[in-house]
């Protein structure tokens, strides 16, 4: 695949609708695969990997995940471990964990959850790629580049340290005390 059209992909990504997971439990190796094959557009270096045992093992060690049954992985820990991928890349696990815990307490079921996060994955992405799809069909001059990496950067910055004030704030408010 060459690079033009791995950014063009990233554009028109609209997440993993819950008919791509798996409906059977699957081990490690088919979870590891499934990942691969998902996800492997986002590789900036062909020997990154998307996700590893160790990660995946450690979720689980840190409660932010279920375990396997019998070493299997069924399809509400896919949608879990998909929601994991993405948010780690701006959350700390601990963040993570807390999020979880507060969508387990408001009773929101694990389709529920995944579809307010895929509905909000597709919008994140269609406004990306209505913003942005510009910048890759056309040849742009290195100042016009590094404003928009600046601006994104930036932006993602923000949106991630408003994130996590929004997120004490729902800790906060979600205290036994109160």
């Amino acid at each position: 695949m060459n690079k033009d059209s791995d950014e063009h992909i990233i554009l028109n990504y609209r997440g993993v609708e819950h008919s791509e997971i798996p409906n059977i439990d699957i081990y490690m190796d088919q979870l590891l695969t499934f990942f691969d094959q998902q996800y492997e557009f986002f590789k900036r270096d062909p020997k990154e990997n998307i996700l590893t045992k160790s990660m995946i093992n450690n979720y689980v060690k840190a409660g932010v995940m279920n375990k396997p049954r019998k070493k299997k992985y069924n399809s509400d820990q896919v949608k879990f471990l998909i929601i994991i991928f993405h948010l780690k890349q701006v959350m700390s696990i601990q963040d993570i964990q807390a999020l979880f815990r507060r969508v387990e307490d408001s009773g929101l079921s694990s389709d529920d959850f995944y579809d307010k996060f895929l509905t909000t994955e597709k919008a994140a992405y269609e406004d990306l790629s209505s913003l942005y799809s510009d910048i890759l069909s056309s040849e742009f001059d290195n100042l016009t580049l590094i404003d928009t990496i600046i601006a994104l950067t930036t932006e993602a910055y923000a949106k991630k340290r408003l994130a996590e004030k929004l997120l004490d704030q729902l800790i906060e408010n979600t205290k036994p005390d109160k």
